[in-house]
């Protein structure tokens, strides 16, 4: 099936001209996954990477050979093979040669640039997939041209690490994608008249629900950026408007947080950060935006500062912070994801990743 497209028919929008200039699709599966007929990218903790190039469009194995100036061949070495992208030759692979410094990895037949390197020297070279990869650089474009497509079986490619950083370089590269080819879909009148009545229905819908929005010149300002989360901000705002220290509290609070966290966050989960404020003593107006600041890091909001003060007590010192946060068992191999744990979570099981032991840090501290 095809990716979420609005087309009268399935798979118009990804099984187009453009996938047929694609030089490498790629999926991530949950956790090992073993299978000798796939072409395997990378295993991490989490996921395995795996090259599904071949299922969309004709490709080629690039086979290379990392040697020294003497041409002696470099066992891991670390390989990048990269695709002009975005202003920059993106590494989309990552590899280590074997004994005899080879490695090899499948793209689609357009041009790649291959990096090695070996923590002193290092070398690169421009690949044209499923072409002749000895064609030569000279001042005859046509004939670069022409040896490049007429091409013949894939050789393994030599790169050799002759530079070290620092040298001097200037290089001019040109860098071919496929082809591609054309690709039709014929669609009938229905299709295309059903297609355009869902599309209405579609937009009717959401439409319906961003017009219960806040809106208008004399609506306030956070309730208009929470979108459909005004009603959890609207009664933020109602909760502080007892006095006027409250209400420039409040205000200054929401004015730190990022429009992401003013569409998702409960009010009690902000209750639960300005009322901690309130509780402090003698604050010093140059930290006062880090104490109203709910955010520490990536982390989710969670109402932290009353669970602490419960657990913890209502004053520590900096030597009871740090024997507290000296307790906690760091296991970053335990979350590989590095999604962070909330604090409440730190504190309930003592372990966590390093990340989400810092988060907790700042946390206890403001």
């Amino acid at each position: 099936l095809g990716a979420c497209e609005p087309a009268p028919k399935l798979d118009m929008a990804w099984f187009s001209e453009d996938v047929t200039r694609a030089m490498l699709l790629h999926t991530k599966v949950f956790g090992p996954y073993r299978d000798d007929k796939m072409d395997h990218i990378a295993e991490t903790a989490c996921y395995t990477e795996l090259n599904l190039t071949k299922n969309y469009v004709p490709v080629s194995e690039v086979k290379i050979q990392v040697v020294d100036e003497d041409n002696r061949p470099i066992p891991e070495a670390r390989i990048e093979f990269r695709l002009y992208n975005f202003a920059e030759f993106y590494p989309v692979i990552k590899s280590v040669t074997d004994k005899d410094g080879c490695a090899s990895a499948t793209f689609g037949n357009g041009d790649i640039l291959v990096w090695a390197s070996n923590g002193e020297r290092y070398g690169y070279r421009k690949i044209a997939v499923g072409k002749n990869t000895e064609c030569k650089r000279d001042g005859n474009f046509l004939r670069r041209l022409f040896e490049c497509v007429s091409g013949g079986k894939q050789k393994t490619v030599t790169v050799i690490l002759s530079r070290k950083e620092g040298d001097g370089l200037e290089d001019q590269v040109d860098i071919f994608p496929p082809s591609g080819v054309e690709v039709t879909n014929s669609v009938t009148r229905q299709e295309t008249e059903v297609n355009e009545e869902r599309l209405a229905r579609e937009d009717s819908i959401r439409t319906a629900y961003q017009s219960t929005f806040h809106s208008g010149d004399n609506a306030n300002k956070y309730a208009v950026m929470a979108c459909g989360n005004s009603e959890e901000i609207v009664s933020f705002i109602f909760f502080n408007t007892s006095t006027e220290q409250r209400k420039i509290c409040a205000q200054r609070m929401m004015d730190l947080m990022n429009e992401k966290d003013l569409r998702d966050s409960q009010c009690d989960v902000l209750m639960d950060y300005i009322l901690n404020y309130f509780k402090l003593k003698n604050v010093d107006s140059s930290v006062s935006e880090y104490l109203l600041n709910p955010r520490v890091s990536n982390e989710m909001l969670s109402p932290c500062s009353s669970f602490f003060r419960e657990h913890f007590g209502d004053s520590l010192s900096v030597e009871n912070i740090m024997e507290i946060t000296s307790k906690i068992e760091v296991m970053d191999s335990q979350n590989p994801a590095g999604i962070p744990v909330s604090p409440i979570g730190v504190a309930g099981i003592g372990v966590a990743d390093s990340h989400s032991r810092d988060i907790f840090f700042v946390s206890v501290c403001r």
